[in-house]
């Protein structure tokens, strides 16, 4: 497994914008496009948002996601924030059962 920081035009992003609609998105009233168009932002002066992504025999696996603003989902959160996305991890198996035994 390995980490990658990802670019806004990333391929991975596409399929990081499924999952982050299907959680949080259409819930709060976002379509799938707006997740596309988040994600797609130009960073800004400090770097933010940044996007990492757990990548697997090639496939994306989870992602951690932070920003410097305030969450729209979310808006009675601090002015930072933080989400993170494991949707193929089943508890107790897979790539976190491994991480959590290698410390």
């Amino acid at each position: 497994m390995e980490f990658r920081m990802l670019a806004p035009a990333a391929p991975e992003c596409e399929q990081l914008a499924q999952w982050y609609h299907a959680q949080w998105g259409k819930d709060a009233g976002f379509t799938l496009e707006d997740e596309r168009l988040r994600l797609r932002k130009p960073k800004d002066a400090q770097g933010f948002p940044h996007l990492l992504a757990a990548i697997d025999d090639g496939q994306v696996v989870g992602a951690c996601s932070s920003s410097a603003v305030r969450c729209p989902v979310f808006p009675s959160m601090s002015t930072g924030w933080e989400a993170c996305m494991w949707p193929t991890a089943n508890a107790g198996e897979g790539w976190p059962a491994r991480l959590s035994n290698t410390q």
